[in-house]
């Protein structure tokens, strides 16, 4: 999945599953420091996925209201475990 914003200090990470985006743009009315906008490029479903503006990389507080408003749950935050270094999401498709 596409990272659109990155926080390592934080650990955490906004996902975007692109395909799934409808282009409703819920997830651009629902945050509250405006940092997503909708891009020129078209997915599978004829839908513009949302992107970062520029310069806002550093304005998103995973607040999660993105992913709250998202109908199909194509924008998602990622927590990283501090003391294992990988995402919940992934915990479990880990092997031992």
């Amino acid at each position: 999945m596409p990272k659109l914003i990155v926080k390592k200090d934080k650990k955490k990470s906004l996902m975007l599953n692109i395909h799934r985006c409808q282009g409703c743009e819920l997830c651009i009315v629902a945050c509250p420091t405006g940092i997503l906008e909708m891009s020129d490029r078209l997915n599978v479903r004829f839908a513009n996925p949302p992107r970062v503006r520029a310069g806002k990389e550093n304005s998103c507080q995973f607040c999660r209201r993105c992913e709250l408003a998202c109908p199909v749950w194509a924008i998602y935050v990622v927590e990283e475990k501090e003391d294992e270094g990988i995402s919940k999401e992934e915990e479990g498709n880990v092997s031992t």
